[in-house]
């Protein structure tokens, strides 16, 4: 019987949380004997969604460092360390196989360096800086197998000459079920789904709309969905007073993040992920693709590993509000053209970013 260990960041549903559930999924489809045991930090939506695939699924204080945490050299959880260290040392050397999921779960990443052969880091993140230096320099340390989510990634990150690495596109069930007519309503509906974050770019997009409800498109209806991480209610409390200051309460509509985000991409004929720094991969987009909507994306990052210009997505030029403005007026102006992109983006999808390439991928690792 081989025995997994799996250990994630994160305790919501947002990206790399939905992408860990899969992971775990396919190797409990794919090892029928396994024992798999799931530690995250924080009870929440992910341990429930865990429960059906887990033999053992327990909170416990890991030593997790966020990027965020480097900023603001807010270094608690590195007290923690050393105890953390000798802790998991001893469990995790009774499991064939450890999978940590992102850069930032510092205390098994370190361990892995000592039983480097049987570990597997899943990077879902492109660090710039001195902060992309430093998780750079960890990644190699650990002399772990890598596992990226887009050649982007693969990209950002120099390894060992020794070190194994993969190349595994996320997958998603998909919207299939609601994919349904876009751009037959006399509306214009665009929708951003994703934490509220400075990085993620919903000041951009209040920008970009206050242009266009100047420009008499008058139609747009936008919704912009998610919420922030724990108490950084600053980018939030900036986002409303934005919506405010252009007066654009009638078009633009805040919504708290949703565990099953169908009925918006139901509604939608236009997903914008217009990132200020470079997505890893683009979960969303994919997402929006399976459910026939249009993609309007920042032209850098995992987004180039998904959407091609023109063919099954538009792309502008990151943080170029005018360039994004001309992004959305084409698909306004041209309605049957920004149909027949879509298409070929939910074909896209369909070919290469379910959920079965997805897991069919992963559990070729541990076969």
């Amino acid at each position: 019987m081989k025995k997994f260990l799996f250990v994630t960041q994160g305790y919501e549903l947002y990206g790399s949380d939905r992408t860990f559930i899969q992971s775990v999924k396919s190797i409990k489809e794919n090892n029928a004997d396994s024992f798999i045991k799931v530690i995250i930090p924080k009870n929440g939506d992910l341990f429930d969604a865990l429960k059906e695939y887990a033999d053992e699924l327990i909170v416990s204080n890991i030593s997790v460092i966020r990027k965020n945490d480097l900023r603001r050299f807010n270094l608690k959880n590195i007290f923690l360390l050393p105890f953390n260290i000798i802790k998991y040392f001893k469990l995790a050397k009774e499991f064939d196989y450890i999978y940590i999921n992102t850069i930032v779960v510092l205390d098994f990443i370190i361990i892995s360096k000592f039983i480097k052969n049987k570990c597997f880091i899943h990077v879902h993140e492109i660090p710039i800086g001195f902060i992309g230096a430093f998780f750079n320099k960890l990644v190699r340390f650990s002399g772990s197998n890598i596992i990226f989510n887009s050649n982007a990634t693969k990209n950002a990150y120099k390894l060992n000459k020794t070190q194994n690495y993969y190349v595994i596109h996320n997958g998603v069930d998909g919207y299939k079920n609601v994919k349904s007519k876009k751009f037959a309503s006399e509306e214009i509906r665009i929708l951003m789904i994703g934490r509220l974050s400075y990085q993620k770019g919903q000041l951009l997009l209040i920008e970009v709309i206050n242009k266009l409800v100047n420009d008499l498109h008058k139609r747009l209806k936008i919704k912009i969905v998610g919420d922030v991480f724990e108490n950084n209610i600053e980018i939030k409390i900036q986002i409303q007073n934005k919506i405010k200051l252009y007066n654009l309460e009638n078009f633009i509509e805040l919504l708290p993040f949703s565990n099953n985000p169908s009925d918006y991409y139901n509604w939608a004929d236009i997903v914008v992920i217009p990132s200020i720094k470079p997505e890893s991969f683009g979960l969303v987009a994919i997402e929006g693709m399976s459910a026939g909507c249009l993609i309007i994306a920042a032209n850098h990052g995992g987004i180039t590993d998904i959407i091609e210009d023109n063919k099954n997505g538009l792309l502008f030029k990151p943080s170029n509000s005018n360039d994004f403005q001309n992004k959305i007026n084409f698909a306004i102006s041209n309605k049957e053209a920004a149909e027949e992109i879509a298409e070929k983006g939910f074909l896209k999808f369909s070919n290469d970013f379910t959920v079965e390439n997805y897991k069919k991928n992963i559990a070729k690792i541990f076969l």
